[in-house]
């Protein structure tokens, strides 16, 4: 075991799993709730190993077109010194029978179906994460429906690392925050008031539209506007033309994304776009984000490598 950062962890599984998600066209969401402790003590490669290998799971037997959605969370431990950290994954895949479930952790076994035969796979991933889980004394559930998808579910005490990343403050800000998750909008104004910013959140970007022009013509503009990129009825990049148009380019708008952000960076920059931040949000990023787009200098820092 060492010190590490979760959110490090997680960026690497949301980054891994890119490439499929797009190359399938799959409804991506990953949610965080309440991730208060960002450095933990624990082996981060086997941990990264569990993780990656649920959510690949997911991706790979999922159709196209389909859904995975992660969500993880802090919860407390019984154990002294101790978060409880849940993990859960659901896709809208092939599922799997029950016959099938009740080996499914032994090693070299595979859910047989004509629409997976091509994916190549030892079937030994569940087994050895099965048993990682279990050497980390954790759990690992799994509900599934054939033809209706998967969930995994992992939770694991793991021990909180001696430092963390002290003194997030934001200062008196007022923040909007635009997304069509109801999820998200509650986290991400729970994390952004503990940071000591005020926030309102709206569910669409004609809602937001709304909001930033009746503030703009009161002459108290938002300080910042975070606006989710994959929206209904007007993604993030109109929504942003549509607010410099009528408002002006004077509030800066970070466009939040889980997807790879190449396909969308030029369009996103053109249309007034000031920075990028992925999903999910933690404190942290929240944190330097926010301060790096007002030109406010961190207090906080990263603690050192020991």
């Amino acid at each position: 075991p060492l010190p590490f950062s979760i959110v490090e962890t997680v960026e690497n599984l949301v980054n891994l799993s890119q490439p499929m998600i797009k190359e399938k066209n799959i409804d991506f969401n990953f949610r965080i709730n309440r991730m208060e402790k960002e450095h933990l003590y624990a082996d981060q490669l086997r941990l990264n190993q569990v993780y990656i290998n649920i959510l690949s799971n997911a991706i790979k037997y999922t159709e196209p077109g389909g859904s995975v959605n992660v969500d993880m969370r802090e919860e407390e431990s019984t154990k002294p010194g101790c978060i409880k950290l849940t993990y859960i994954v659901s896709d809208t895949g092939i599922g799997m029978s029950p016959e099938f479930m009740e080996k499914m952790y032994q090693p070299f076994s595979r859910q047989t179906d004509s629409r997976v035969n091509s994916i190549q796979g030892t079937g030994l991933g569940l087994a050895i994460t099965k048993q990682m889980v279990d050497l980390m004394e954790g759990t690992i559930e799994c509900q599934s429906e054939q033809g209706k998808g998967t969930t995994f579910t992992v939770i694991i005490d793991i021990p909180v690392a001696d430092r963390q990343r002290e003194d997030m403050q934001l200062g008196p800000i007022d923040v909007l925050i635009v997304d069509d998750d109801e999820i998200l909008l509650q986290t991400a104004i729970d994390s952004l008031e503990s940071l000591g910013a005020s926030a309102e959140c709206a569910g669409s970007g004609l809602e937001a539209l709304g909001m930033i022009t009746h503030r703009h013509e009161e002459g108290r503009d938002y300080s910042v506007v975070i606006l989710d990129w994959k929206m209904p009825d007007m993604d993030g990049v109109e929504t942003i033309r549509r607010i410099r148009s009528e408002v002006g380019s004077g509030i800066p708008i970070l466009l939040v994304s889980a997807y790879d952000w190449s396909d969308i960076e030029e369009q996103a920059k053109e249309a007034g776009a000031n920075g990028f931040v992925s999903k999910p949000l933690f404190r942290s990023a929240l944190y330097d984000k926010i301060n790096a787009l007002l030109g406010v200098e961190a207090k906080s820092m990263e603690p050192e490598d020991d």
